[in-house]
C-alpha cells in the first residue's frame, strides 16, 4: 500500500525553506510517475523511465510488472482545488489503462539451485 503525497501547487501552500525543498522533490517524483504511466499506456514508447526516481523504482513491479495493483485516488470537492482535482482524475484515468502481467513466481528446490550454480560455474570457466 502506497500513499502518495498531495499534488498541490507549491504557490498555494505558501511553504518555504526545507518544506519548499521537500515539496519540489515530491513534485519531481510525481512528475516522473506521470511519465512512467504515460510510457506504460503508449504502445509506441519502448523505454519506461523507472530509474528517474526512487518512487518509480520502488513501484516498478506494481506498475506494469508482476503484481496485482489497485489505485485509489483522492480528490478535493472544493472549487479552490479544481485544477489539482482535474489533474488527479486524469492521472487515475491514465493509470487505469496500465495492464500488468502477473505470473506465478517459480520457487526452486535446493537441487535445482545447485544445478543452476554448477552451470554458472561452467560458464565462468569457459569464459576464462
Amino acid at each position: 500500500l502506497v500513499d502518495l503525497a498531495g499534488s498541490e501547487k507549491v504557490a498555494k501552500t505558501h511553504v518555504s525553506g526545507q518544506q519548499l525543498d521537500e515539496a519540489k522533490g515530491i513534485n519531481l517524483s510525481l512528475s516522473t510517475l506521470g511519465k512512467v504511466i504515460h510510457a506504460l499506456t503508449d504502445k509506441k514508447i519502448t523505454h519506461i523511465p523507472y530509474r528517474e526516481s526512487k518512487l518509480t523504482r520502488i513501484l516498478s513491479e506494481s506498475l506494469g510488472g508482476n503484481a496485482k495493483t489497485c489505485l485509489i485516488i483522492a480528490c478535493s470537492p472544493s472549487p479552490y482545488n479544481e485544477l489539482e482535482t482535474i489533474s488527479t482524475l486524469r492521472f487515475g484515468t491514465a493509470a487505469r489503462n496500465i495492464k500488468n502481467k502477473p505470473k506465478i513466481n517459480k520457487e526452486y528446490t535446493v537441487p535445482e539451485l545447485k544445478l543452476m550454480v554448477a552451470k554458472r560455474d561452467q560458464l565462468i570457466m569457459a569464459l576464462k
